[in-house]
């Protein structure tokens, strides 16, 4: 089942999109993708949790089908997009599901508007806090912005959906060498190009967010990790987790950071046990 798609506004005059799922007298659940992520990614996840949720899943404003706002695309007006989007929707209180820069998101959201979240899932989080990879990353996206806009894209080519197929060769860990090839696939020829300045600034907005802000939440926190992740590591997980011990921490087989499409019912079975 693919969902009904619906309109909502991002901002006056601009339509974004989203999918829906299940029975709407059941309790919502909103289903985030993550970095350049669309809804195609997780419609398998949101009709496995259908027996117990009704599940909204958007295309993020600049992503998929769903046109950019005029504000930039931080992790902070995001939030007033989400704040937004479920004013329109009519929804008082929701469970969180966030995989990526969807679940950074959560964490900012929770801090903002923490009566709208019952729950709050946290899928491959991306936090490289004090890592090389990190540190990397940061100066990167900081000299990126010392270039002239139309050369800027040379510092993010490893968003380029054809580098991308051959990085998920060792990104994506899942069990058959066919199954592994449809989802890079998947990759090449149904999502298209991300757009850059989506891109860029939503990228800009996530590597430099203060993650310790996990440590503030008081609704009921899980984290769920992709076993084999090897971009966001166990180790730095861990680390996440120190910031809130009481969060409950759930490893999905068979995955690496795409846990929603690498094992979509190990994901739901994690949502659903809670």
């Amino acid at each position: 089942m693919n969902g009904n798609r619906i309109k909502v506004e991002s901002s006056p005059k601009t339509k974004a999109y989203c999918w829906i799922v299940g029975d709407k007298n059941k309790p919502p659940l909103f289903l985030v993708p993550g970095f350049t992520g669309t809804h195609t990614d997780l419609m398998t996840v949101a009709n496995g949790l259908t027996q117990k949720y009704f599940v909204i899943v958007p295309d993020m404003p600049g992503w998929g089908e769903s046109p950019r706002f005029a504000e930039k695309l931080t992790i902070e007006n995001y939030t007033a997009y989400v704040k937004s989007l479920f004013d329109q929707l009519g929804i008082s209180q929701i469970t969180y599901v966030g995989h990526c820069m969807g679940g950074t998101l959560g964490i900012e959201f929770v801090n903002q508007f923490p009566e709208k979240i019952k729950q709050l899932f946290l899928i491959t989080t991306p936090y490289l806090s004090g890592t090389f990879y990190n540190k990397l990353l940061v100066f990167d996206t900081d000299l990126a912005l010392r270039f002239p806009k139309r050369i800027r894209p040379l510092f993010y080519l490893w968003r380029n959906r054809y580098f991308g197929a051959v990085a998920n060769i060792f990104i994506i860990k899942v069990v058959g060498k066919m199954r592994k090839l449809k989802l890079i696939m998947h990759y090449v020829l149904v999502q298209g190009e991300p757009n850059e300045d989506s891109i860029e600034e939503a990228w800009f907005s996530m590597i430099h967010y203060d993650y310790k802000k996990l440590a503030n939440v008081k609704s009921p926190v899980h984290i769920i990790h992709g076993n084999e992740d090897i971009l966001t590591t166990k180790g730095q997980m861990e680390k996440l987790h120190q910031f809130l011990p009481s969060a409950t921490v759930d490893y999905v087989l068979n995955s690496g950071h795409m846990p929603p499409v690498e094992n979509p019912k190990g994901v739901a079975e994690a949502i659903l046990k809670y």
